[in-house]
């Protein structure tokens, strides 16, 4: 029998559903968020045109002197194989879509994302399992152009990069 990615997501899903399941992933070696009244499982979530998240888990923390409420989402991303630099930022996409949603729908905009990547290996032959040993500074992305008179370059603000269409139904 062929174990699939499906396989996967049936088993953590199931098991986010009590308390108990939650430690048994635990002593598998899970660790997963921590079992709150204010947590919900959501399995298969469609965010739109960014795509669909196997399993997200949203925790609503109450206001606190001075800050306001706010939300703690882990995205879980399950690969029957390789988890590699694809996978992450398949992930980030989703969390893009995610705020983006929020934001529009809920006028959320305090929100703690966590990402969690499993799959049965890692690509650790590429570069990018560098990352995880640093808190990325400020990225600065610039494009180039190249005429007649030079060299210019242009600095360019992803930070507010959404879809044209979202395919968001609000």
């Amino acid at each position: 029998m062929d174990f699939l990615e499906k396989n996967l997501e049936d088993i953590i899903y199931a098991a986010m559903q009590s308390k108990e399941g939650l430690q048994m992933l635990y002593q598998r070696g899970l660790s997963v968020f921590e079992y709150g009244i204010n947590t919900k499982t959501i399995r298969q979530l469609n965010v739109g045109n960014y795509g669909t998240a196997d399993i997200v888990t949203v925790e609503r923390f109450s206001a606190e002197q001075n800050r306001r409420a706010y939300l703690n989402i882990t995205v879980y991303e399950l690969k029957k194989k390789t988890i590699n630099l694809g996978v992450l930022l398949q992930v980030y996409r989703y969390c893009k879509g995610i705020k983006q949603y929020l934001s529009k729908r809920y006028f959320v905009e305090e929100v703690n994302f966590k990402i969690c990547l499993i799959g049965s290996e890692i690509d650790t032959h590429t570069d990018w399992v560098y990352m995880f040993d640093f808190e990325l500074p400020e990225i600065n992305v610039y494009k180039y152009n190249y005429q007649i008179d030079g060299i210019k370059f242009s600095l360019e603000e992803l930070s507010n990069y959404a879809l044209t269409n979202e395919g968001f139904k609000l």
